[in-house]
């Protein structure tokens, strides 16, 4: 690779470190937000997946009002 190339993939790594959405996207180093971010994940993975089992349950209050695919034929 080319020097040039290298310096400029080099400058926008550093610059896409530096940038972390969010909230607290101005407070901190790099290095701390994406900890906070890391440590948000399982945060947000289980309010997920807590919706998704209220979408289930809502969905299994109406399992008996579907028909079968025997009662097709």
């Amino acid at each position: 690779m080319l020097g040039w190339q290298s310096k400029f993939l080099d400058a926008g790594r550093r610059a896409l470190e530096e940038k972390i959405s969010g909230p607290d996207r101005g407070t901190g180093t790099a290095e701390e937000r994406r900890l906070r971010v890391e440590a948000n994940q399982p945060k947000h993975a289980l309010a997920e997946a807590t919706v998704q089992l209220r979408i289930w349950g809502k969905g299994a209050g109406y399992v008996h009002h579907v028909p079968s695919r025997s009662s097709k034929l």
